[in-house]
């Protein structure tokens, strides 16, 4: 990754540079307070919302979480399959659907009227920071990922982390990350084999390698101890920002 002179390499936003997670569980506790769900908040709490964040693809999931979390006190998230939280999501559809709307509204209030302590709420992963400067010596970097351009490029910025806004593809392009990467090569000027993807998801690695490009999955973020398990038996190498050595 390192030796490749003018490669690419794609990072995505959430769970790999930046941890969303104490954001989340902030507005998702307001939220849930708004549709009548009554939760003391709590470190374990947002410790279980963590657990469980793997198996979240959109934020009305949190929902579940949360109801899941205060029925069952000592459930294990890590243990859980995607298809039974899945089951579990269809039984909250409809109280799923006006909490998501009292979360944009917390959300939005949040960036609007204290934009600082939005920002405080989210926290760039260790040493991340630098690692992406090292790697913009000799690759052209950009960033892959769901969440809104206008949240990323703040959120650099208060990061210290320098990436044009072009170089930035969010969910206003596209949300499917394998036509983010096919303009990414054709940016770039690049075959797609010549792309690394930065992911904490093993779907989106495994995505990213089905199209040709090469992946790599951090060892933090939002994936389970058992899907990065998964990763290494499909030679999905683990790559630590904090020492930026890949590890087999």
């Amino acid at each position: 990754m390192y030796k490749q002179k003018e490669g690419v390499v794609a990072f995505d936003f959430d769970g790999v540079i930046g941890d969303s997670v104490h954001e989340n569980y902030v507005i998702a506790m307001n939220s849930a307070k708004d549709v009548g769900m009554n939760i003391k908040p709590s470190k374990k709490m947002e410790q279980k919302l963590r657990e469980g964040r793997p198996l979240l693809t959109k934020p009305e999931h949190y929902f579940t979480i949360l109801r899941l979390a205060k029925e069952h006190p000592h459930i294990n998230f890590e243990m859980m399959s995607q298809a039974i939280f899945d089951a579990e999501f269809k039984k909250d559809t409809k109280k799923a659907e006006k909490f998501l709307e009292r979360y944009y509204h917390h959300r939005k209030n949040l960036q609007t009227v204290s934009p600082k302590e939005w920002k405080a709420l989210q926290k760039n992963f260790p040493k991340i920071a630098r690692f992406i400067a090292h790697v913009a010596k000799n690759h052209k970097v950009y960033i892959a990922t769901t969440k809104d351009k206008s949240s990323v490029m703040d959120l650099l910025k208060s990061y210290g982390i320098n990436i044009p806004e072009s170089n930035i593809f969010s969910k206003e392009f596209s949300k499917d990350k394998a036509i983010q990467l096919k303009e990414i090569a054709k940016r770039a000027k690049v075959p797609v084999s010549q792309i690394v993807l930065v992911e904490d998801a093993l779907k989106q690695a495994q995505k990213a390698r089905s199209m040709g490009a090469k992946a790599v999955i951090v060892p933090y973020g939002y994936s389970t101890l058992k899907q990065r398990r998964e990763a290494k038996k499909r030679g999905i190498s683990s790559l630590n920002p904090s020492s930026k050595k890949k590890e087999s």
